[in-house]
């Protein structure tokens, strides 16, 4: 489904930036969502995905379940008629569409540097610094909230997106990522019922392909 397969291209891009900038409010705020996630094994959570498009009144609403384990391995999963599951491991992402009996399976080189982006979305970053480098960036407060708002310096560095807006509580648990396309074509993440760090069954992370699906493979891994 292109709105996962462009979500996991915009946390790959996210990791890749060169490191820069001078410490200030912000930077402290990278630290604290670097320290949090640190210290994070294990997480799971619901979340509701909310897709508006150009021409469209109507919010495409779609819920599921999300799971992460350290090192870099997640799943997401969507609740029917979607019951679509994309899991990511460590130099693989497995899409998987139920509907049609299909997975795509996307082979990352090793200069991705995949797993340090796998929170990005969430709040995480491995490269604050970068962030700054890459995006101009402002924070606001509400309450136990927390959003930060990255908005690309150059057209080239956000792709197919304008800006992203990442909210979390103050203990930088996540609450909801925001990525606005345009400004009619906005897909937000809510995330609820969290669990950090509990008894998280390792069969969550597991995708097993029905026999006869057709899989397309795409990269090489090199």
């Amino acid at each position: 489904m292109k709105k996962v397969l462009v979500f996991v291209l915009l946390l790959l891009f996210a990791a890749a930036f060169p490191a820069s900038g001078e410490p200030d409010e912000i930077d402290d705020l990278l630290k604290g969502m670097e320290a949090f996630w640190a210290k994070v094994d294990t997480m799971v959570c619901d979340f509701t995905q909310k897709k508006r498009l150009p021409l469209f009144d109507a919010e495409i609403v779609s819920n599921g379940n999300f799971a992460y384990k350290r090192p870099g391995t997640m799943i997401w999963r969507y609740d029917p008629p979607e019951e679509t599951v994309m899991a990511v491991r460590p130099g693989v992402v497995t899409i998987y569409f139920k509907a049609n009996n299909r997975a795509k399976v996307i082979h990352l080189s090793d200069d991705e540097n995949y797993p340090q982006a796998m929170t990005f979305g969430l709040g995480g970053t491995g490269d604050r610094k970068g962030l700054k480098d890459k995006f101009d960036t402002s924070l606001t407060k509400r309450g136990d909230r927390r959003t930060l708002t990255l908005i690309p310096k150059e057209k080239e560095a956000g792709g197919q997106f304008e800006k992203i807006a990442i909210t979390f509580k103050k203990d930088f648990t996540p609450v909801s990522t925001v990525i606005y396309y345009s400004a009619d074509d906005v897909t937000a993440f809510e995330f609820e019922n969290i669990v950090i760090n509990g008894n998280a069954d390792e069969k969550i992370f597991d995708l097993v392909l029905p026999k006869g699906v057709v899989i397309d493979e795409i990269g090489s891994g090199e």
